[in-house]
């Protein structure tokens, strides 16, 4: 029950991993990270006419369809921010809603195939001259502005705060940022699978306020790992020093960020299914051991009038009851081990009932397997022979 309720969880975890890119072209998306030092670049101004020059050199790249930039790839999180809803009394510190917060350029969700549900998409004036908008995903309108239409409603952000050191005051908090006006509605993009109850997801332009490291995002007509090459040379054109980390398609992204799963996975799988084989070998043993040695008993109910089906019956009963009292056991002891194991599961309680069902279900097949054989048996005996079965 442990072994198998274990790995249950991982591969759960591993299937949602991947459904998180469903609907995404994962495979003709090509991304890489990139680092502006502050020593080069000390001020929003700095990193975004890097940004956006970037961008500009890569028009016309031969095979790119579409090019943008992003803080945080999807299935990959996003900063969890703080934030109040205009007409929305102040909360208490520490009580406030929180979301995660993504900046994007124009055209990502686009290149993504997130489609502008109502509203529009981000364009150059964004974050420019009074133009605060936001895009909430579907999720987030939902969720924050049920049964109303979002475009138009506002929220501010309050700063993000330093760690503080364990037992120190808390400091007073900041007050939030400006107004932010929601200029659109999106699909939903899973930012926080890994999550049992993600943050919604809002984003931001990533001008003028874009950040030292962020990923740039491209999407092929073709082979995707061969804009890695003209990407390389149109960042060498601005500054030759900068370099790229973490050149990946989304699929490699994903499959990389999974290793873990698919190792324990693994190893737990292997040690189940060996364990399986071990238990139903061992129940079988028993019941045919214990239906032995009720020959002569079940001789004088054959005698008695018992039939084949009831004495069957009675065999695997008294089977699947021990079977029984054993899985309860192995369920009170699974459910405690994958209780210590959430920090490793992707998207998935570690009481999860689907897998918990599973095996018990498997198990219980299992079992009903191994007492039917000796069952078979005991149902074909001769009456005579048994009564004199010593």
């Amino acid at each position: 029950m442990v072994l198998l309720a274990g790995a249950g969880l991982f591969v759960r975890g591993l299937l949602e991993q991947r459904a998180s890119l469903a609907g995404l072209p994962a495979s003709e998306v090509l991304s890489a990270a990139i680092r502006l030092p502050e020593d080069r670049y000390p001020d929003d101004e700095s990193r975004f006419r890097f940004y956006d020059r970037l961008l500009t050199n890569l028009e016309g790249t031969p095979g790119l369809r579409q090019a943008a930039i992003t803080s945080d790839l999807p299935a990959t999180g996003g900063a969890s921010v703080r934030y109040q809803l205009e007409g929305e009394p102040e909360a208490e510190p520490g009580a406030e809603p929180t979301a995660r917060r993504v900046a994007i350029s124009p055209g990502y969700l686009g290149l993504l195939d997130v489609p502008i549900l109502t509203g529009r998409d981000f364009d150059r004036r964004d974050g420019f001259d009074g133009q605060d908008s936001i895009i909430v995903t579907r999720d987030f309108a939902s969720r924050v502005w049920p049964g109303e239409p979002a475009l138009g409603k506002r929220l501010r952000v309050y700063p993000e705060q330093p760690p503080r050191n364990p037992g120190a005051p808390a400091p007073e908090r900041p007050p939030p940022g400006q107004w932010l006006t929601v200029a659109g509605v999106s699909g939903d993009l899973a930012q926080t699978p890994n999550e049992l109850r993600p943050l919604p997801v809002f984003f931001i332009p990533y001008a003028p306020g874009a950040n030292g490291a962020m990923t740039i995002v491209l999407r092929s007509s073709g082979n995707p790992t061969a804009l890695a090459a003209p990407l390389r040379a149109a960042i060498g054109q601005i500054d030759p020093d900068r370099g790229l980390a973490n050149v990946l398609t989304l699929e490699e992204v994903s499959y990389r960020d999974g290793w873990y799963l698919r190792v324990f996975g693994s190893m737990f799988l292997i040690f189940a299914v060996g364990a399986l084989l071990l238990a139903s070998i061992g129940i079988y043993a028993v019941v045919a051991q214990t239906t032995a040695r009720r020959t002569q008993e079940i001789g004088i109910r054959m005698a008695l009038g018992a039939t084949s089906p009831s004495i069957g019956r009675l065999v695997i009963g008294r089977g699947l009851k021990q079977l029984a009292v054993g899985a309860v056991l192995g369920l009170a002891i699974a459910s405690a081990v994958t209780r210590l194991m959430g920090e490793l599961l992707y998207g998935v309680s570690p009481t999860d009932p689907v897998v918990f069902s599973a095996v018990i279900g498997i198990i219980g097949l299992v079992g009903l397997a191994a007492c039917w054989l000796p069952a078979r048996r005991a149902a074909r005996l001769n009456p005579l022979k048994a009564l004199r079965h010593e």
